[in-house]
């Protein structure tokens, strides 16, 4: 009865979920690719936004979510980096800043 329950709630929230086929290699990806995943910051809401503006003058607040992934034009296995969003990078011309004000 449990695995029961368990598949079946599995299938619900498969069923639920949007499946996007994101990563589709181009005609360019001859040489394997390398492509930039990046999601905005959670349930961010209007009063937040408008604080963040006030405090550094940008509209949006970033990014919380940072992904290179790299597909090899062999077929082999991918390769998936996450960049925490509060690392420090030189960013030319502006000195050193989080990633996510790149």
């Amino acid at each position: 009865m449990g695995l029961t329950l368990l598949t079946a709630g599995y299938s619900y929230l498969n069923f639920k979920l949007t499946h996007v086929n994101a990563l589709v290699p181009t005609a360019n990806a001859s040489a394997g690719s390398n492509w930039l995943i990046s999601g905005p910051p959670g349930q961010v809401t209007c009063r937040e936004q408008r604080a963040f503006h006030n405090r550094v003058g940008q509209q949006d607040p970033g990014s919380d979510t940072i992904m290179l992934v790299h597909l090899p034009a062999d077929g082999g296995q991918a390769v998936l980096v996450s960049i925490p969003r509060d690392s420090y990078v030189p960013i030319p011309g502006h000195g050193v800043n989080k990633i996510n004000a790149a």
